[in-house]
């Protein structure tokens, strides 16, 4: 089983993003003063080189699929 390719026009980018809200406490864990969230985003990109960024890595699909 495979993921399937993005579609659009543009190639896909990616970054991942370590937020950190210390205006409210972490929720499931009650000693920690700050809310810690990871996000990932994609969006619509190209690069100088032509190089595009991967949809996901084989070890992100493999863990993916496995957590449905």
């Amino acid at each position: 089983m495979c993921l399937p390719q993005p579609t659009g026009p543009s190639p896909a980018g990616t970054t991942s993003l370590w937020l950190t809200d210390t205006s409210r406490r972490d929720p499931w864990a009650a000693d920690v003063v700050a809310r810690e969230l990871m996000v990932s985003l994609w969006y619509p990109a190209t690069t100088p080189d032509g190089r595009t960024a991967p949809y996901m890595t084989s070890v992100e699909s493999e863990l993916q699929l496995a957590g449905r």
